[in-house]
């Protein structure tokens, strides 16, 4: 053993702790500290003393925190790694820890399902944007009952009682027979208006049984023209709910090409005589007396009954000429009835499928009731026969006065 001591060494031949170790040299004896036996060791002794090949090298410590790497034979350590290093070296895949199911689809893009969206709209309504944003859901009774879908607006959609828009599908609760689409009031009671918008250069489409009927043009016809959508197909208003007043900023225009007519002649002089026993009168409509008494204005024109009568008496049938019409009208008699009506209370079963509740409804069947006949006139076409009955006239007058005018030469 070397005769270095360490720098505590002191000769003797009692220890001083437990950490010192007892040696000779000759035949005197010293004390060798731990550390100073370590130092010596480890001048000395190779990786091959203790069973490691000399490959195998790595840092002297880790960070903490940090994987480390180790011999498999030896458990000597061989290096440290980052997380991310040692995540790339793994190449785990999203089904290596049982989430095969987990994408990164975006929020836009994320379904809900069945059970959600009924338990969403059970829960009344759904704030989507805003410190008063807008929400779409079911209103709910006091019981409970989904009973109307409602757009509702921020300020009192905590209690359900205001709403900007509705569909009340049965009508009970806005008081009307069958569906209905409603407004209602802000938090502060002012009233909306409903708008029929569309943003896109599209038509604004109205249906009935599936069919379409009207529409509001775009640039595929004219646009803002509310037209139909077969042409020459339907009425604007009918013989028993009938407009008031048409204002337009000129008149309308008829159909008057000959290639959709067949031709029948002229006026003859027996159609022209029966016009002409037709005389124009001053009336008062009855029902603007019964509202405005003495206020209700006087109109001038013929009554679809003298123009009956004239042409009878010429022997003519009335029914047979468009300028004079007879059109059936009716009322609706509607009759009130309870009807017991299943809705949706937003929860599911044990199977998934919607509960419902049973309310009654009052809803209104619709009868027509037939009250009679109206007569009427194309007044475009009385006043082209007058037109003709006038010429006929000033042609005949104008005949005379040249035979008076030849006589007096």
């Amino acid at each position: 053993m070397a005769d270095t001591k360490g720098s505590d060494e002191t000769d003797g031949s009692t220890f001083k702790d437990a950490t010192s170790f007892r040696g000779w040299e000759g035949t005197s004896m010293f004390r060798y500290t731990g550390a100073y036996i370590k130092t010596w060791i480890k001048s000395w002794i190779t990786k091959a003393d203790v069973g490691l090949s000399a490959a195998v090298t790595g840092p002297s410590s880790v960070t903490d925190g940090n994987p480390a790497v180790f011999d498999g034979t030896t458990g000597n350590l061989v290096n440290e790694i980052t997380f991310a290093a040692f995540k790339t070296a793994l190449s785990l895949a999203k089904s290596d820890v049982g989430l095969g199911s987990v994408d990164n689809t975006s929020d836009a893009a994320k379904p809900i399902s069945t059970a959600q969206a009924a338990g969403l709209l059970a829960n009344g309504p759904i704030t989507i944007s805003g410190t008063v944003g807008y929400g779409f859901g079911y209103s709910r009774t006091v019981a409970g009952t989904a009973s109307m879908a409602k757009l509702v607006d921020g300020p009192d959609a905590a209690n359900g009682n205001s709403y900007l828009f509705g569909i009340d599908p049965s009508g009970a609760l806005t008081g009307f027979s069958g569906a209905v689409i409603t407004t209602g009031k802000n938090g502060t009671g002012t009233a909306y208006p409903i708008k029929i918008a569309n943003y896109d250069d599209k038509p604004v489409q109205f249906y009935t049984n599936h069919v379409a009927r009207w529409r509001v043009g775009a640039s595929d016809t004219v646009s803002g023209a509310l037209h139909p959508e077969s042409d020459n197909t339907y009425s604007l208003g009918t013989s028993s709910y009938r407009a008031s007043v048409i204002y337009a900023g000129t008149g309308t225009i008829n159909t008057s090409d000959a290639t959709t007519k067949t031709i029948q002649g002229a006026p003859d002089d027996k159609m022209l005589d029966a016009w002409g026993a037709v005389s124009p009168l001053l009336y008062k409509f009855n029902d603007a007396i019964a509202a405005k008494g003495p206020g209700a204005r006087t109109h001038v024109g013929w009554t679809a009954q003298s123009v009956a009568d004239a042409l009878l008496n010429a022997g003519l049938d009335p029914a047979s000429f468009a300028l004079w019409c007879s059109d059936n009208i009716h009322t609706i008699k509607r009759t009130p009835r309870i009807e017991a009506m299943a809705i949706e209370t937003g929860q599911t079963d044990k199977d998934g499928k919607p509960v419902t509740t049973t309310r009654e409804v009052t809803v209104e069947d619709e009868t027509i009731v037939p009250i009679g006949t109206r007569l009427g006139l194309r007044y475009d076409e009385c006043l082209v026969l007058e037109a003709a009955y006038q010429r006929r006239r000033a042609d005949r007058i104008e005949a005379r006065l040249s035979a008076l005018e030849m006589r007096s030469k």
